[in-house]
């Protein structure tokens, strides 16, 4: 015999297996339909209270997603602004109305001094003079 018509073991094998494998992957491949082979894509991540968007292209809807988020944020650093304002302007007002208030009590305390000492200064005179 040539070398070209010995066949080891191992090739015959190997040809055998190969052959067998084609006839049993055939009938399983062709009785795969369509509709059998196209699986929908899984629905995308909805976040608790948000609407699906109306257009269902994967990249619309990332982007609408990403957008409601940002909004939300943007709304929350929003209201902590306007409270953080909000309570400047109040204690500020605190404040303001504290000082006055302690202002218009140093003003009464020097005038009732003041007019006392002027009472005292009347008395002292009018005891001098009888």
């Amino acid at each position: 015999m040539s070398e070209c018509e010995t066949i080891s073991r191992r090739k015959a094998l190997s040809l055998g297996l190969a052959a067998l494998f084609s006839l049993a992957a055939t009938p399983t491949l062709l009785t795969v339909s369509e509709a059998e082979a196209q699986q929908p894509a899984p629905a995308p991540f909805q976040f608790p209270g948000t609407t699906p968007p109306t257009d269902t292209t994967p990249g619309t809807e990332r982007r609408l997603e990403r957008r409601r988020r940002r909004q939300a944020r943007r709304a929350g650093r929003r209201d902590r602004r306007r409270a953080r304002r909000a309570g400047r302007r109040d204690r500020r007002q605190a404040r303001r109305t504290a000082r006055r208030d302690r202002r218009q009590d140093r003003r009464e305390g020097r005038r009732e001094r003041r007019d006392d000492r002027r009472e005292g200064r009347g008395e002292r005179r009018q005891e001098r003079r009888n």
